[in-house]
């Protein structure tokens, strides 16, 4: 679980609390707190809740959570949580989300109109990952990401690659190479120049998405470590395919959009507010399930 909560913090750093407003709405001191519900469900891990009420915008103050809360979760129209929550923390369950199912949930907080919400769990996405010598000089291996499953479900696939050291800490994300077209252009580049673009035709950042139904079958993903760095101290390679439902997928993406968006590159008549997505009725955060299929590649 704590490998799990490093694969997703990186591609979710962006959107802390700071993600949990709505530009349009009015946050200056004094104005009235949003109740905020944050949780993401995945089959791996425990269902965790978080509830709290929003800042100002200018107050860098920690949040407060919201400790008199009655809250109420539904798998698959099954009731598995009703309980009020009154402690200055996380609420956790004993509970593991399940590939497949429906969850709503129901927060009602004295004084306020009831926090609601609904998301589902996806399938795990099939791949195989090879490991070869690579025949681009001065690099080392390639590795290759070949998709086996029908992945056309509802639902869209990001695929992070992190390096970790020998204490299982993130010291690198490396780039990624790939000649399918139809994957997701907001962090995607084309440079003739790069040497390490004769054998893929586009590079990534970090991070790889596709939306639903764009790989199939014999899809190919690489990506190619050890760029600019002490490969003494890696200690392994990890891919992690995460399939995102529709409510995890628009609030990852619509974080990054605004973390990456740089004013200074787009002039101030062209730069537009990048709204953070929310699915929480009667108030902000998300509620959002995904799957997670992790790969090791390089190791020592």
């Amino acid at each position: 679980m704590i490998r799990l909560f490093f694969i997703i913090s990186f591609i979710l750093l962006f959107t802390s609390c700071i993600s949990d407003f709505e530009p349009d709405k009015d946050f200056n001191a004094g104005s009235e707190r949003i109740p905020v519900l944050n949780s993401f469900l995945n089959p791996d891990s425990l269902i965790r809740i978080d509830l709290y009420w929003s800042n100002p915008i200018e107050d860098t103050t920690e949040y407060n959570r919201i400790t008199n809360a009655r809250i109420t979760l539904f798998e698959n129209e099954k009731q598995i949580c009703d309980t009020l929550w009154q402690k200055d923390s996380s609420l956790v369950l004993k509970h593991y989300p399940t590939e497949g199912f429906t969850y709503k949930i129901r927060a009602e907080i004295p004084g306020k109109e009831p926090l609601s919400a609904q998301t589902s769990i996806p399938e795990k996405i099939l791949a195989e990952l090879s490991v070869k010598p690579d025949q681009v000089p001065h690099l080392n291996l390639d590795h290759n990401l070949e998709f086996t499953g029908d992945n056309t479900g509802d639902f869209s696939i990001w695929i992070v690659v992190l390096a970790y050291d020998t204490n299982n800490k993130v010291i690198q994300a490396p780039f990624i190479y790939s000649d399918v077209l139809f994957a997701d252009n907001i962090n995607k580049y084309a440079d003739p120049d790069n040497p390490y673009m004769i054998k893929y035709k586009y590079e990534f950042e970090s991070f790889i998405r596709f939306t639903k139904g764009v790989l199939n079958t014999g899809s190919h993903i690489y990506y190619i470590p050890f760029i600019g760095m002490n490969k003494p101290a890696v200690d392994h390679i990890s891919s992690c395919i995460i399939s995102a439902s529709p409510e995890y997928d628009l609030y990852s993406r619509s974080a990054y959009t605004q973390i990456s968006y740089d004013v200074e590159v787009k002039t101030p008549l062209l730069y537009q507010p990048v709204h953070i997505f929310t699915n929480i009725k009667n108030g902000q955060g998300v509620f959002a399930g995904y799957n997670n299929n992790e790969l090791i590649g390089f190791e020592k």
